[in-house]
């Protein structure tokens, strides 16, 4: 809190200056409202927008106020919880920009991430009809779409555009996807997510919904096999060995999974999921009945992130499975404390308390 107080000093005395230059120059004034959003004075923040929103009017230009303070205003008042006020400023936004289509994409983009449903289904729908073969308009509204549970019109909507003239042919794919996952259409959903990785790169959200739907349709080994193919035509994609590794953890190929994590852990990574791919294999090692290197692996993710019951659970258990009781019940009930309330913390700490000799509280 003191570090804060005095970061608001500094900003104070760096800010008191131009003040006076509001009026002469918004872009100054902009400048000290973002400063004080991000600081989290919101209503100071509030009304030094405003105040340069009225300048504008009241030089007589009112119909050409330009859009930046608009917006910021908008998110200012979605911090504060002035929702009512906030989808009036939204409309108005329509309004100014209804002829421009990528800029009807911005506010139907913003107000899908504040909730404005019927801003955003306004906004999405005139920029559709303004520009309907714009592949980035048509796909936004698309996914948006299926959001909202409307896949039929999702799937009309793609279908007008021209297969012949879209660039981003994976994205397409991939809402197309979605759109099949939401009509209930598994293994066309499945071929479709396959196609859009095998295309131009996609992103990691495609992948993982590839990854789930195949133990559905029983594709797990298609999709192994997929994940090898991509991590040796994109080596230095790390996520991609991060989502075969978790792929082989999930369906239980624990020696695949032991590899692939060992590689992981040789590549940069944060250090969350440094710690959570240590964890996963000291489980995988401990699922193989190799408790030492359970154990040694377990307490580097420890080491790491020592917030996380999970953790201190994997490396109890370990413990306990090879025999140390003792240890293990420590890291046990110290996980059980972190977590509160855990069926399989509790299990495990049953499991040791039993070995021990001790009573078992239920």
């Amino acid at each position: 809190m003191q570090r804060f107080a005095e970061s608001l000093r500094y900003v104070d005395a760096m800010l008191d200056p131009i003040v006076e230059g509001d009026t002469i120059n918004p872009s100054i004034g902009l400048f000290r409202v973002e400063l004080l959003r991000k600081l989290g004075r919101l209503d100071e923040a509030l009304s030094g927008v405003e105040q340069i929103i009225q300048d504008y009017r009241e030089s007589g230009t009112a119909t050409s106020i330009p859009a930046q303070p608009q917006i910021i205003r908008v998110k200012l008042l979605h911090d504060l919880g002035q929702i009512a006020v906030r989808n009036t400023q939204f409309d108005m936004l329509h309004d100014l920009w209804q002829s421009n289509p990528a800029k009807l994409l911005y506010l139907a983009k913003m107000q899908r991430t504040m909730q404005y449903t019927t801003g955003a289904e306004k906004s999405f729908a005139k920029a559709a009809s303004l520009a309907p073969q714009d592949e980035d308009i048509i796909i936004t509204y698309a996914s948006w779409l299926v959001e909202k549970g409307d896949s039929q019109r999702a799937q009309q909507l793609v279908n007008t555009l021209d297969m012949s003239t879209i660039i981003h042919k994976s994205r397409f794919l991939a809402v197309q996807g979605d759109i099949s996952v939401s009509l209930q259409q598994p293994k066309a959903a499945y071929d479709l997510y396959t196609q859009a990785v095998q295309g131009s790169f996609t992103d990691i959200a495609t992948i993982y919904k590839l990854t789930q739907l195949s133990r559905e349709i029983k594709r797990e080994n298609d999709t192994t096999e997929l994940l090898k193919a991509l991590i040796k035509r994109h080596p230095k994609r790390g996520f991609l060995l991060e989502s075969l590794s978790e792929h082989l953890l999930d369906i239980g190929d624990h020696e695949q999974a032991i590899f692939y994590y060992s590689q992981l852990l040789t590549s940069p990574l944060p250090v969350i999921k440094q710690s959570i791919a240590l964890n996963n294999l000291a489980f995988l090692y401990i699922e193989t009945s190799k408790y030492d290197l359970a154990i040694e692996h377990a307490k580097q993710a420890v080491k790491l992130r020592d917030d996380i019951p999970g953790f201190y659970d994997t490396l109890g258990w370990a413990l306990t499975l090879s025999g140390q009781y003792s240890k293990g019940k420590e890291y046990l009930e110290h996980a059980l404390s972190m977590a509160g309330d855990s069926a399989e913390i509790q299990a495990h700490l049953d499991y040791t308390l039993d070995k021990l000799g001790l009573a078992v509280l239920n």
